[in-house]
């Protein structure tokens, strides 16, 4: 599953979250899309498409930079043209809060762990260094026995 279905995943979610849809089925009714293609995609067996795409955009609102690139906020209020009554702006910016800050704190663990193993490569490196050091060394000692000799 590409990053891009994730943040469809999520969008779908906070729209489920927030009662502007009931189900998966009625999602994806209102999108364009079988509900057995949700129900794919939801399951991780299959990526969005463009369609869906441009199909969630113009019927909720949602940002296309933040579901194409994942920047800006979740929804566009000026790309909101829906007949349906509006999610109020303090449930779309607490649960996109919520969003960020799972999103922020997991990239913050992958960060942890990428230096956590970055810092074991390096010590890695200096014990090879220091082997190699004391080989040479060794080496340098044993040719200048042998001159002697």
């Amino acid at each position: 599953m590409n990053d891009i279905t994730n943040r469809f995943i999520n969008v779908y979610n906070l729209l489920l979250d927030t009662k502007k849809v009931n189900s998966a089925s009625a999602f994806a009714k209102k999108i364009g899309v079988s509900s057995s293609l949700m129900t794919e995609i939801l399951k991780g067996r299959s990526n969005v498409g463009l369609s869906l795409i441009q199909n969630t955009v113009l019927e909720y609102g949602v940002n296309l930079n933040y579901i194409i690139l994942g920047i800006g906020s979740l929804f566009d209020e000026n790309m909101y043209i829906s007949k349906e009554p509006s999610l109020s702006n303090e449930n779309i910016d607490c649960n996109e809060c919520k969003l960020k800050n799972q999103i922020i704190e997991s990239k913050n663990q992958t960060i942890e762990a990428l230096q956590a193993a970055n810092d074991a490569q390096k010590r890695q490196i200096e014990l090879l260094e220091n082997i190699v050091n004391e080989n040479n060394r060794r080496v340098q000692t044993g040719g200048q026995k042998r001159k002697t000799s």
